[in-house]
Parts: structure tokens; C-alpha cells; sequence
């Protein structure tokens, strides 16, 4: 058999899923416990044995409606959820104005970040590896005020 590397194959695959929180036996009957606003999902002592689920990771179902277990990882890098909430859209695409102490926050973020970006200057060579710290360190900050504000 020649010494050759597998076939490859990229999932496209659609399912619906929800992340395991946590898993509640009473004896016969599996509980698992799921992300809200969701009910526990029943499950039979065989599938749990044949699917070993664990906290983190997803209760599938497919198409053809059979259930499954993933974790978390191989399911993160396998699937990107296309149902995003209204209610997630509406939170991203507002204007949220600083209350509280959040605009001492954003500016205390973006002077650290600031200082961190003249270091990299100073000690890197100019470079394409460079230009992309900077930029990432500059989107860095804009995920940590986005967080302040869209959370709070």
C-alpha cells in the first residue's frame, strides 16, 4: 500500500445543536441540561452509552433527525451557527452610550494598548508580521470596549 496521505474532506453539513451545561441522571433516564431558554433534553441510557456526553459540548440533531454528541472543539471548529438572534443583531448594531465608569475604562484599555503598540514598534522590524500586531492589538481594543459597552 503506498505510503500516501488520507483523502480530505471539509463538513457541510446542517444541524441544529445546543451546548451541554451540564447532565442530571435519575436512574434510568438522562437529563441533559441545556442552554436557556431551551428544557432538559431526555435521553435513553443507550444513547448515553453510545455517545458518552460530557458538559460543554453539543446535543446534535441532523436532518434526518438522528441525535448525536459532540465536544465542544470538534464542533466550534466544524460548524458557524447561521440563526443568529434578532435580539443579538439589534445589541451589535446599537449605539451604546458610556454609562458609568465605562468611558474611564475604554481609554484606561486604549492607553495600556497604546503602550503596548510603541513596544512593538520600537522592537520589531518594520514587516508585515508587525503591521499585523498593530492592527490585531487595534482591533483588541475595539473587542474589549465592545464588551464594556454592549454587556453592561
Amino acid at each position: 500500500m503506498p505510503n500516501s496521505e488520507m483523502p480530505r474532506y471539509k463538513c457541510h453539513k446542517e444541524a441544529h445543536a445546543l451546548k451541554i451545561s451540564s447532565l442530571f441522571d435519575d436512574g434510568g433516564t438522562t437529563r441533559l441540561l441545556v442552554e436557556a431558554p431551551f428544557s432538559p433534553i431526555e435521553v435513553s441510557a443507550a444513547w448515553v452509552a453510545k455517545h458518552d456526553p460530557k458538559a460543554g459540548g453539543y446535543y446534535v440533531v441532523y436532518k434526518d433527525g438522528y441525535a448525536s454528541f459532540s465536544p465542544a472543539e470538534a464542533f466550534d471548529d466544524g460548524y458557524t451557527r447561521t440563526d443568529v438572534p434578532s435580539s443579538d443583531l439589534e445589541n451589535r448594531f446599537t449605539y451604546h452610550p458610556p454609562k458609568g465608569n465605562q468611558a474611564e475604562r475604554y481609554v484606561w484599555i486604549r492607553d495600556h494598548a497604546k503602550s503596548l503598540a510603541a513596544m512593538i514598534d520600537e522592537l520589531c522590524p518594520d514587516s508585515r508580521e508587525k503591521s499585523l500586531a498593530v492592527t490585531n492589538l487595534e482591533e483588541s481594543v475595539m473587542w474589549a470596549n465592545a464588551s464594556i459597552a454592549r454587556n453592561e
